[in-house]
């Protein structure tokens, strides 16, 4: 694994006593939140009384029973109290009433007291009166080798030990760092976090400094391609162009800030060089974005289906929740134009669904489930949905803020992958829209979309580098018969699947919706379970894409027309099923030109080949539909909106345990041929 630039540390003699900007910027730096430094105010009397205590305990000792001094980190550095090299005939750990470790004399060399277990060290109730294992940390008033309580340390910069309060009291630098040097101070060690020009820094229980390393010098700079960091081997681009700069940016760990001003609108901006901790073997990021327009963000799902995070640890998204545009008073039509706020996007955390007014459950956690198991465990996948509830085409493009937004959360995510020194990876951006364009034509449409792709494709290399197409996964949307909408067909809808058939390496279509039992009262959205399966199918066509495959799609690849006899062949074999889906007629084919039908009958399957009998000969220009007609104000669903009855025979269930991930034809308009 690449080494994250923040967990080098410098060897012996590095170290320098913290100055006033040091001290003054440890709100900005520390590990401990404020609710922890507020509990050790609480409980300063309390630690006072205790260390008295201590010291009325150690003064009982004989002093030939006490080893005195303190030991440097550096020899300190296991759970071995005292130091190889160090250890003198007769030394041993007693545990005091109170549980304070006491080095002392007792026992020889050749009967060393066993090493507390992990068990032990996390639970101090383990360890009684009279118990005699090897702990390590010295006391600052004693300045004897003394805890009460160790754990695992818990910062991300280093491997060590913490007290019972909770903060670190001991450290060594993760895989990759260099050993700390004897220089620093085994006494008064609270918290350990980066220094303000430092990687490796070292605070007392009230939230001082005490010392700092000289670490990874960070360095801010502004040039036309946008703000960066010089970390003095490499230039991290935090932001591409922001227009004017109103204050130059100004590094204090762990935040880059700085203010600018674009298209009249004035920008307080930040940047976290912590955005998240490595598990061990991590060595990319996979950014898995979501875009489009209501039904992409989760609109009037209800209650939550999913209550708790998926893949914790693996499975994330920013700070600012599953909707970083959002926020706690964020509302659709109202806030549309909001520019995504930094605070939003600042650090990485697992990936929840949450509720923000009529906007619950996305489809993310059903993407999240499917994808842990497909994506190796060297990558961690960062989810976000970054969709506007009603928007056209139009309102979601290149020059929209909404596309800015979703820009900048690219931009975001790539910066932290560099701070955090590993690959950066975005495969795939999933699409779900086409409602508010039901009306549009089918060449109009087409263009547009590819035109966004385009665009896309463009800004997101400028970002990560290369040439690689970012490919579209699409739904395609079944609700256009619905009140509010009342179309009995929807061209632009077809368009979608044409795309990616012309387009492979640009497009990808998941399939229609039309099969969902989920859907919402109004016939257009889902309810919270239905955004999960959809997220589950979502996040089986990407696993499948990913792998080289394709996503699964069922359609239409050619269409004829000989005797009196219609052929269908489509791209896999078919099952017809009128079950879970109901027969709306002729099982959801037509053949058509313009307005002009002409009756199906005694349709058959039989493989990949759908039979029937057409009541007169088509001419030139007709065409088989399938699942693109439907009866205006109906409902979209499975017994209401517009739909076929031909599905494949995939044996995917849902997590659900009673939803079968069945492929169902997509919404098609192909030629016939005519012979």
């Amino acid at each position: 694994m690449t080494t994250p630039i923040f967990s080098k540390l410098l060897p012996a003699g590095a170290f320098k006593v913290a100055d006033a900007s040091d001290i003054a910027e440890t709100a900005n730096a520390k590990i401990m939140t404020a609710a922890e430094r507020q509990a050790i105010a609480q409980n300063g009397e309390d630690i006072e009384a205790e260390a008295q205590s201590r010291e009325q305990a150690f003064s009982t000792l004989a002093a030939p029973d006490i080893i005195g001094g303190s030991y440097p980190v550096a020899d300190i550095a296991t759970r071995d109290a005292i130091p190889a090299g160090r250890r003198a005939a007769g030394m041993r750990i007693t545990v005091l009433g109170d549980r304070d470790y006491v080095l002392g004399a007792g026992q020889g060399n050749d009967a060393w007291a066993p090493l507390a277990t992990d068990a032990e060290l996390r639970d101090a109730d383990q360890l009684t009166d009279g118990t005699t294992k090897v702990v390590m940390r010295a006391d600052e008033r004693s300045k004897v080798a003394t805890i009460v309580r160790v754990f695992p340390a818990r910062s991300p910069y280093a491997d060590g030990w913490i007290d019972k309060i909770g903060y670190p009291i001991l450290a060594t630098p993760k895989a990759g760092g260099q050993s700390v040097g004897s220089s620093a101070p085994a006494l008064n060690i609270y918290s350990v976090f980066p220094g303000r020009t430092s990687a490796f820094s070292i605070v007392d229980r009230n939230g001082r400094y005490l010392y700092g390393g000289g670490g990874a010098s960070l360095t801010p700079f502004v040039d036309t391609s946008g703000v960066y960091l010089d970390t003095g081997s490499a230039d991290i681009r935090v932001a591409g162009p922001v227009g004017t700069i109103l204050s130059p940016p100004t590094y204090s760990a762990p935040l880059l800030k700085w203010r600018d001003s674009h298209g009249g609108v004035r920008e307080r901006r930040q940047f976290s060089t912590i955005p998240w901790t490595l598990y061990t073997g991590c060595s990319r990021l996979v950014f898995l974005p979501m875009y489009g327009q209501s039904l992409s963000v989760g609109y009037a799902s209800g209650a939550l289906y999913t209550t708790a995070a998926i893949s914790p640890g693996r499975a994330l998204m920013f700070d600012g929740g599953s909707r970083p545009l959002a926020g706690p008073t964020w509302q659709n039509g109202v806030d549309n134009a909001r520019i995504l706020d930094d605070a939003q996007v600042l650090t990485l955390v697992d990936l929840r669904e949450g509720l923000t007014n009529n906007f619950g459950e996305t489809q993310l956690s059903g993407q999240a489930f499917r994808l842990a198991s497909a994506i190796e465990t060297t990558s961690a996948m960062v989810f976000g949905s970054f969709g506007i509830g009603g928007a056209p085409i139009a309102a979601l493009s290149k020059g929209t803020q909404p596309y800015a937004n979703l820009i900048r959360s690219v931009e975001r995510a790539k910066a932290m992958a560099d701070v955090l020194g590993v690959a950066f990876e975005l495969p795939f951006i999933t699409y779900d829209q086409g409602e508010q364009d039901y009306g549009s034509a089918y060449a109009t449409y087409s263009a547009a979309l590819a035109q966004l792709q385009s665009d896309l494709t463009a800004d997101i290399n400028a970002i990560r580098g290369g040439t690689d197409q970012v490919r579209l996964v699409c739904w395609q949307p079944s609700s256009w018969t619905a009140v509010g909408y009342w179309y009995a067909t929807a061209p632009n809808i077809a368009a979608i699947l044409d795309l990616a058939i012309a387009n492979p390496t640009k497009f990808a279509v998941i399939g229609p919706q039309y099969w969902s039992p989920f859907y919402a009262s109004d016939g257009i959205h889902m309810t919270s379970h239905g955004y999960r399966v959809l997220g589950e199918y979502a996040g089986r066509a990407m696993a499948l894409l990913r792998g080289g495959s394709t996503t699964g799609a069922l359609y239409a690849t050619a269409a004829s027309y000989s005797g009196g006899t219609l052929t269908i062949t489509f791209n896999r074999p078919l099952v017809l099923d009128t079950a879970l889906v109901s027969n709306p007629g002729q099982n959801g084919l037509r053949l058509f030109s313009g307005s002009t039908e002409i009756a199906l009958s005694n349709i058959t399957v039989s493989g990949s080949t759908v039979t029937c009998s057409a009541a007169s000969a088509p001419t030139a220009g007709y065409q088989v539909g399938i699942a693109d007609k439907g009866t205006s104000t109906n409902n979209a669903g499975p017994t209401t909106g517009p739909r076929s009855n031909f599905r494949d025979a995939a044996t995917d269930m849902a997590s659900d345990g009673t939803t079968h991930l069945y492929n169902w034809a997509c919404t098609q308009q192909i030629p016939v041929a005519i012979s």
